[in-house]
């Protein structure tokens, strides 16, 4: 199952695509909010059937996450990367860096670029999605946490890195410089080519094999 959140005659919800490239239809909840707070998110999701439904005509899709989502990345799971920095950055264990919530964006917002100097750059990265306050976790029951998967479009002001270069959190926390979506696929799907699944660009800098991902994510 694809979800996303949509905006239409001024309300949002959240919708279902059943098939790829398939209408959207609508859903009993409004909100990422609504559906996490299902006894069990992933089997209500994954539930749903459409027979009968029209489906709605979204005015525009929103992030489909939570409401001040809070968006943290790391390139230490990105092995390439993670080789490419090594010379240069030593660090003993994956280092991770919050996105500000006001920087968040639908996959069809513009990307406001704040001055004409602003040396933008973007890398498409793959996202996981967590459906529940999590604590404390191990390998062994992290995936027991993930909802879904997305993707996030990562723009940074390579500028800012330029002068400093360990200013990773203003150089990718701009307004309008997440966006994220279209569409967040439930983790039942993931099992098939995932950039197909999510999107239509074919680079995703950050993402494993099917096969290695339930451990890559655990183990992040």
């Amino acid at each position: 199952m694809r979800l996303v959140r949509y905006e239409t005659e001024g309300r949002a919800g959240i919708g279902a695509v059943p098939t790829e490239d398939g209408p959207v239809y609508p859903t009993p909840w409004a909100s990422f909010e609504e559906l996490f707070a299902e006894p069990d998110p992933l089997t209500a999701a994954t539930a749903l059937r459409f027979d009968g439904q029209h489906p709605v005509q979204p005015e525009r899709l929103l992030p489909p996450v939570v409401y001040r989502a809070q968006v943290i990345g790391t390139g230490g799971n990105y092995a390439d990367h993670a080789t490419e920095v090594s010379a240069t950055i030593q660090v003993s264990e994956p280092v991770f860096l919050p996105f500000l919530w006001g920087a968040v964006i639908g996959p069809d917002d513009a990307i406001v670029i704040p001055t004409p100097d602003t040396q933008t750059d973007y890398e498409v990265e793959f996202a996981v999605v967590i459906g529940r306050t999590a604590r404390g976790l191990t390998e062994a029951n992290a995936m027991d946490y993930v909802f879904g998967y997305t993707i996030v479009n990562d723009v940074t002001a390579r500028e800012v890195m330029a002068r400093e270069r360990y200013q990773v959190m203003l150089s990718k926390s701009v307004d309008t410089f997440v966006p994220v979506g279209p569409v967040l696929v439930v983790r039942s799907l993931i099992g098939v080519a995932i950039p197909s699944l999510l999107t239509g660009i074919g680079r995703v800098s950050s993402v494993r094999t099917p096969g290695n991902l339930p451990r890559a994510v655990a183990r992040s």
